[in-house]
């Protein structure tokens, strides 16, 4: 139990670091000076619709559960949106956990996204909690952004290896 706490923390930490989230002030910063499309944010709100993406612009989907329920991996329809990363959201809530699916539209076209729910039992009082969303990708109004890394190391090496 002790490891899947730190790896999720550890996923987390990454996918804050890769979304270029600022955490002491919560606020988002570009990852380059060329970074010009905002993070396309989703929550269950936009269940059932369809919003609109450019080419290379990031999107994340944002999801929290109540109770055993919790979401799985999601299936995307084609190879027009692809997912890079998942992760625990955090601070953990206590009423159930949340997951944040970070995806990139990867080229123009059209695609379905839909994130099951596991563990949910059926009842007659309950609504389907399963996540739908169709993403249309435009073409990107400039060069993407190269991806970058906000990590650098803490210290350095430069000395040439010896005694191998």
């Amino acid at each position: 139990m002790r490891k899947l706490r730190t790896a999720v923390f550890l996923g987390t930490l990454a996918l804050l670091l890769r979304a270029g989230v600022n955490v002491q002030a919560g606020e988002p910063y570009p990852l380059s000076s060329r970074a010009t499309q905002q993070v396309l944010a989703l929550d269950f709100a936009k269940n059932g619709q369809t919003v609109s993406a450019r080419v290379g612009q990031q999107i994340e989907i944002s999801l929290r559960t109540v109770g055993p329920r919790q979401y799985g991996t999601p299936e995307i329809s084609s190879s027009v949106v692809r997912l890079l990363n998942t992760a625990q959201d955090w601070p953990p809530n206590p009423g159930g956990p949340g997951f944040i699916y970070v995806l990139e539209a990867a080229a123009e076209g059209e695609a379905q996204v839909i994130v099951p729910v596991l563990n949910a039992e059926e009842t007659p009082y309950t609504t389907d909690i399963t996540f739908r969303v169709t993403i249309q990708v435009k073409p990107a109004d400039r060069q993407p952004p190269a991806l970058q890394s906000m990590m650098k190391p803490d210290q350095a090496n430069t000395a040439p290896w010896q005694n191998a």
